[in-house]
């Protein structure tokens, strides 16, 4: 008999499952069900700006494995200096709603502790763009002029420059 661990448990509990239809889809089946579309969502052409919606989002079964998957292919099929933006492109790509806010909270902190991870193990990072600095003389605190919009630097200059 097959021992399941805490996170392959269907249901968080019996009242919940009553009181709100709460399942959760075990990794295995979430591999499967995304094993059918491989080739559009993971390996096709775009396959970075591919957009999937999961309309039960739970704490991210689905969304997570999404993700992972994405992430390994572009490590797998872009040059390094690719890999931060097409990382984040992957990202917003995956789009989940959840009506139960607790699900919705693990699932948000679990999809980011994901791509943080993915992120730091290749040597970028990522992060909201709060730093110290003054911008009346347009410098930070390093004394590199501050640059305001996206559209102005490259993604390697946001990773890689310290805007963290």
């Amino acid at each position: 008999m097959t021992q399941m661990t805490a996170v392959e448990l269907p249901a968080k509990s019996r009242l919940r499952v009553k009181a709100h239809g709460e399942v959760f889809t075990p990794r295995r089946m979430v591999d499967q069900m995304l094993d059918l579309v491989h080739d559009d969502l993971e390996d096709g052409p775009g396959f970075v700006d591919k957009t999937l919606i999961e309309p039960a989002a739970g704490d991210s079964n689905c969304l997570v494995a999404l993700l992972q998957r994405k992430l390994q292919e572009i490590d797998r099929q872009y040059q390094r200096d690719r890999w931060a933006h097409e990382s984040l492109f992957a990202l917003a790509s995956i789009y989940g709603i959840e009506s139960l806010e607790h699900n919705h909270q693990d699932a948000k902190d679990t999809m980011h502790e994901d791509f943080l991870h993915f992120c730091a193990s290749r040597g970028f990072t990522c992060g909201p763009h709060i730093m110290v600095g003054d911008v009346g003389r347009a410098t930070s605190g390093a004394r590199i002029p501050f640059r305001p919009t996206w559209s102005h630097q490259s993604p390697a200059d946001v990773f890689e420059g310290g805007v963290v």
